[in-house]
């Protein structure tokens, strides 16, 4: 039965952080080639890589949020001159 969680057929990994044998396609990890699921992935890492990915966006956010109000305060000075 292709497709079935117990298919011999899917090919098979060895988790990192539980070493329990797991088809990569099945996996609910970000990094499938390496956890069998999500919760394998954060115990190991700390973090699961969606909440990296999410975390470089508010980051990038109040970087540019800022760099605009750096800009604004500099404008109103020299205007205020």
């Amino acid at each position: 039965m292709v497709g079935n969680r117990l298919s011999p057929d899917l090919p098979r990994r060895a988790c990192h952080r539980c070493e329990k044998t797991y088809a990569p396609s099945q996996s609910t990890s970000a990094l499938p080639l390496t956890y069998c699921g999500f919760f394998c992935e954060k115990g190991d890492l700390g973090y699961g890589m969606d909440g990296l990915e999410s975390m470089r966006f508010t980051l990038e956010k109040n970087v540019a949020d800022g760099i605009r109000k750096a800009i604004e305060e500099a404008e109103s000075t020299r205007s205020s001159r």
